[in-house]
């Protein structure tokens, strides 16, 4: 899969980088895997690349405060959504192809949402 990591703090051209990382794998029970089908670049997003937003992880770093994307698995005790529903991602780290959450992270879409407002729905004014 691919995802952008940052290394070091700065301007986000320069220090992001798209990177192979392994899957992430099955999910465990109270988990949902997803594939990333569109993540916005918003202000927040800037400022955590730069090191100037509020959340500020170790390095390596992955951006993202939103996504949407389509459930591809589904762990034990999951019953909310499943393969094949799309989903926004409560969980940061959405700069990435794929993703594994904890299950009350992954918030059904409702048909017929625009999928580029689906995928700011989370911080962005849908």
């Amino acid at each position: 899969m691919k995802k952008i990591v940052l290394n070091e703090y700065g301007v986000p051209e320069d220090v992001a980088r798209c990177v192979d990382a392994p899957d992430v794998g099955a999910p465990s029970p109270g988990e949902v895997v997803f594939d990333v089908i569109a993540f916005p670049l918003n202000p927040a997003d800037i400022g955590f690349c730069r090191g100037n937003y509020r959340i500020r992880p170790p390095l390596p770093a992955t951006p993202g405060a939103e996504c949407v994307g389509r459930v591809t698995a589904v762990g034990d005790g999951v019953a909310h959504v499943k393969p094949g529903d799309l989903v926004i991602n409560l969980a940061r780290e959405n700069w990435a192809s794929q993703r594994r959450v904890a299950a009350e992270d992954a918030v059904p879409v409702p048909a017929g949402l625009d999928l580029k407002q689906a995928a700011m729905l989370r911080i962005n004014p849908p």
